[in-house]
């Protein structure tokens, strides 16, 4: 009898293992999503459906670009013109899965080796793709 209780406290200690490890994992991959995204990201990119419903792809140069510089918790997106910072912006994000959840909207975010891809579809504006390179 007391064999029988020892396996069934095994059998039951296993299954609680089995549970804790699995439900951990979604927190798991949500702190991969927001790790993988800490560090800064240049803008190289913006494409977008201009008024007349054609796809058009801005190209940022040397001179203008955005820095987005992603910490634990925040993110500060920095703007430059002419070479020079010309402003900036700090406020809190939340990365789960491939979405990315900043100022009240949502987007879709994919990183491949160096590359951030930003997704987007707001109702007004339509779709937009933003892509940045690891700094």
């Amino acid at each position: 009898m007391k064999k029988i209780n020892y396996l069934a406290m095994i059998a039951f200690l296993m299954a609680m293992f089995c549970t804790v490890c699995t439900s951990c994992k979604d927190d798991d991959d949500d702190d991969n999503a927001s790790s993988s995204l800490i560090g800064t990201w240049k803008s190289v990119s913006t494409t977008y459906i201009d008024d007349e419903g054609k796809e058009v792809t801005d190209n940022d140069t040397d001179e203008e670009y955005d820095l987005l510089i992603f910490t634990e918790d925040k993110v500060t997106n920095e703007f430059y013109f002419d070479g020079k910072k010309s402003g900036d912006m700090t406020f809190p994000y939340e990365a789960k899965g491939n979405k990315i959840y900043m100022m009240g909207e949502e987007a879709e975010f994919s990183i491949s080796g160096n590359t951030l891809t930003i997704k987007t579809d707001d109702e007004e504006d339509g779709p937009l793709t933003q892509v940045y390179k690891r700094q």
